[in-house]
């Protein structure tokens, strides 16, 4: 009996420090180690620089392609209310700026005032008209059938992306490329 008990108390013994050890084992690897974290802020730095150029870039076109479709649908906002009006609409451009200004169209949201447009003020950072051929001049004027004076061409840059907006004179249609 004796014999018994003094085995039973040994084993328990022994016991209680191995699982102490493996409590403390398991403890010791939840965590991440310097190596773990260095290799993965390595990882995250070269997808960052790789991404940021491209990001940038796209940005640019998505600005080239809104002004660009801004400047087309006032175009063609131009010419139908030419066509409504019954009076002769004309669009002026200044190349290495980016402004533009129409007659006898009034503001949308000031009709006292006349309508021009800063693309910089209508949130196209960054874009200029960067080539304008409009028959030899830099404005286009539709008249009372809504048709512009001349075929013309509109280059918008916003930053190394650009756009061009083509106005077709049999219809009027100002679109971009």
């Amino acid at each position: 009996n004796q014999l018994v008990v003094i085995t039973v108390r040994i084993s328990m013994m022994v016991r209680r420090p191995i699982s102490r050890i493996r409590r403390i084992d398991k403890l010791k690897r939840i965590g991440f180690t310097l190596i773990d974290v260095t290799v993965t802020v390595l990882i995250i730095g070269i997808i960052g620089a790789v991404a940021v150029p491209r990001f940038g870039a796209l940005l640019a076109d998505y600005r080239a392609e809104a002004a660009a479709r801004r400047v087309a649908g006032d175009l063609n906002y131009a010419s139908r209310s030419s066509l409504n009006q019954s009076q002769p609409v004309t669009a002026t451009f200044v190349v290495g700026s980016h402004h533009y200004s129409f007659t006898v169209i009034s503001h949308p949201d000031h009709p006292t005032a006349a309508w021009a447009i800063a693309l910089n003020d209508a949130g196209y950072e960054n874009c200029v008209f960067s080539g304008i051929s409009l028959g030899g001049d830099q404005a286009v004027t539709f008249d009372i059938y809504g048709r512009p004076d001349s075929d013309g061409t509109i280059t918008v840059r916003c930053g190394g992306s650009t756009q061009v907006i083509s106005i077709d004179q049999a219809t009027g249609r100002a679109s971009v490329q």
